[in-house]
């Protein structure tokens, strides 16, 4: 459950931010990918400790291959793809 006590929110962050920082990375990555199979459609994420959420009018099916492309090119070749071409 998410607290507005400030406390938490900074406990919170300490302990679960570098899984968020993980899944934005993956989130950008997957979003790059999939703007590259579906140019013309506009996409967004939402990052959090668990994972991300996609949203934009693509196959629900794309999305998982996309995510674990882009997670092997993260880590293989391509950290790259964490880099937004726009901000974030």
């Amino acid at each position: 459950m998410s607290s507005i006590n400030p406390v938490v929110q900074v406990a919170q962050q300490l302990m679960l931010g570098g899984a968020v920082r993980q899944n934005h990375a993956l989130e950008h990555a997957t979003i790059v990918l999939l703007s590259k199979k579906y140019p013309d459609i506009r996409l967004a994420g939402i990052s959090f400790a668990a994972g991300f959420f996609v949203f934009g009018d693509v196959p629900t099916e794309a999305v998982l291959p996309a995510a674990q492309e882009a997670l092997n090119l993260l880590r293989t070749t391509s950290p790259v793809l964490t880099w937004p071409s726009r901000q974030c």
